[in-house]
Parts: C-alpha cells; sequence; structure tokens
C-alpha cells in the first residue's frame, strides 16, 4: 500500500501545519492551505483526509484547540477567558459551547477534576487511527476518456438539489433528444458540509452546441484523463457513500493516485422516468499511475 502510506504522510504535514498555526496563536490555515502543504490536489484533499484520518480538518482543528485548552487549565492563575483566546477561540462564550458539545462538561468543572482533565487529555491526544481499505466491494475499472467538451453551470451550496438547473440544461438544449449524457462535476467533499468544498458543476453533452450561450451557462472543455471507474445502480443519495469506497479502493492500489482533476459523474437514467432503485450512475475519479 506504497500510495497510502505516502498520502498518509503528506496529510501528516497538513496537521503539522495546523498545531504551529495554533501553537503561535495565529488564525488556522484554510483548506487550501493545507491541501497544498501536503501535495495533494485541492479536489480531493478533504475527502481523503476525512476518509484516512477519521475526521474533518475542521475537526481536527477544533480537538487540537480543546487540547491546548485543556492544558492550560492546569494552571489556576490563568483566566479561562484568556485561555479560550490563546487557544484560538473567538470568545469563552465559544470555548464554553464547543467544550460542552463535544466533551459534555464545562471548563470549570474541568478545572476542579484533575482526573476527569487527565482522563480528557488523553482523548484529545490521542492518535488518530486511519482508516484500512478493504477490497473493493464492487468492480472498478480503468478507463481513459477522450477530450470532450459540455455545457455547464457552475453551483454553490446547491448540491443536491440541483433538479431546476438540470432542466434549465434540457431546455437550452431543446429537448432531450439532443443530450448525449448528463453529466456532473464535483470539486470537492461536496457532502462534507466544508463551504470551500461546494462547487458542483451541472452539465450535458449536447449533439451540437449552439453558437452562443446566455448565462450563467458556459462551454466546458475536459481534457484526456484517465480514470478508475464503478457504476452505482439505485438512489443518488447513495452515491456519497459509493464515492467514498471508490477512493478508498483507488488509495489501496500501489499504481494510482486521484490526479489533479474533478470527480466526473455520469447519470445514465432520466430520475422522471426510471425508479428510484434501477437508477444508473457511473462515477470516474480521475487516476495518474505512479511513477516507478
Amino acid at each position: 500500500m506504497r500510495s497510502n502510506q505516502h498520502i498518509l504522510r503528506q496529510l501528516n504535514k497538513a496537521i503539522v501545519l495546523i498545531e504551529q498555526r495554533l501553537q503561535s496563536e495565529q488564525t488556522p490555515p484554510t483548506l487550501c492551505e493545507l491541501a497544498d502543504t501536503a501535495s495533494i490536489s485541492r479536489f480531493h484533499f478533504h475527502r481523503i483526509y476525512r476518509l484516512l484520518l477519521g475526521e474533518t480538518c475542521q475537526q481536527t482543528i477544533t480537538r487540537l484547540q480543546m487540547l491546548k485548552a485543556a492544558n492550560a487549565l492546569k494552571d489556576n492563575s490563568v483566566t479561562i477567558t484568556d485561555i479560550a483566546l490563546q487557544a484560538g477561540f473567538s470568545s469563552s462564550q465559544a470555548f464554553a459551547k464547543v467544550i460542552k458539545r463535544e466533551l459534555g462538561t464545562t471548563a470549570s468543572n474541568l478545572r476542579a477534576d484533575p482526573e476527569q482533565l487527565s482522563s480528557i487529555l488523553l482523548k484529545l491526544n490521542a492518535p488518530l487511527n486511519p482508516e484500512n481499505p478493504q477490497a473493493s466491494p464492487f468492480e472498478v475499472r480503468l478507463t481513459s476518456l477522450a477530450p470532450f467538451q459540455m455545457v455547464a453551470v457552475s453551483t454553490d451550496n446547491r448540491y443536491p438539489n440541483l433538479n431546476e438547473l438540470y432542466a434549465q440544461l434540457f431546455e437550452l438544449a431543446g429537448g432531450p433528444e439532443n443530450v448525449a449524457a448528463i453529466l456532473g462535476l464535483a470539486y470537492g467533499d461536496i457532502e462534507s458540509g466544508e463551504k470551500e468544498q461546494s462547487r458542483f458543476d451541472c452539465g450535458v453533452l449536447l449533439r451540437k452546441i449552439p453558437d452562443t450561450l446566455p448565462e450563467p451557462f458556459i462551454v466546458q472543455p475536459n481534457p484526456e484523463q484517465r480514470y478508475a471507474v464503478v457504476r452505482h445502480q439505485g438512489s443518488y443519495q447513495d452515491l456519497a457513500k459509493i464515492i467514498d469506497d471508490l477512493y478508498l479502493v483507488t488509495l489501496l492500489d500501489d499504481q494510482q493516485l486521484p490526479a489533479d482533476k474533478p470527480c466526473l459523474l455520469h447519470y445514465l437514467d432520466d430520475p422522471e422516468l426510471t425508479e428510484e432503485n434501477a437508477l444508473r450512475t457511473d462515477i470516474y475519479l480521475p487516476v495518474n499511475e505512479i511513477l516507478s
């Protein structure tokens, strides 16, 4: 599992950056900064981080903030407000809310109970247990797609509520008979709820692209690319789990790594004409071969 171990080492660089920022009381790094530090594509970084480390980047930041604050609680001369601010929380109220939500207690209670505080420190400081990718439960194939152009509209914070946009694309095409394929491009971990991961482009492959397109529609070129592909049959609500599994299978492969391009979805059926359990979706994860 050479690729998996390599990526874990890269992810550790991102964690070190988070720790350095918190120790120096600076603003936590953005997802883009973390991806660049780890030398992992911004399109795939958050999902890979979440799958292999068992928590999101924001959860790591919050955990390390709480760890720093919990350590500081051992010094009774420092006020809880100062501890909260030094740990990177915006206020003592924000700190109190996080402590209550994550640990089910208060800072004052922790300070007054050294035994509980020690237990909490062990919990917050525990090394993460990377998820161990298993053999694929479905057939994954490798294929290459020739360059193509699709007519698309970009969205933020709309996924999965996209029916209206796809209807507009069909209207633009002049009807379903002019649509060769229904597509989507996921530019990040779109189900994560992270604002920086919310872009999803709705698209169609048209038999003939109009000479001019009204806003906000664009012609989006897609260069030739190699993909790991899996077909899902069933509800679109299950796509997130299948995409996660495809990533894990790819990370298990010592010959492939996700490429610096978004994940491509090919919706093979019209949901208005097909039963939900019969809907087919081909998921294309762009990959590059690892050079020896």
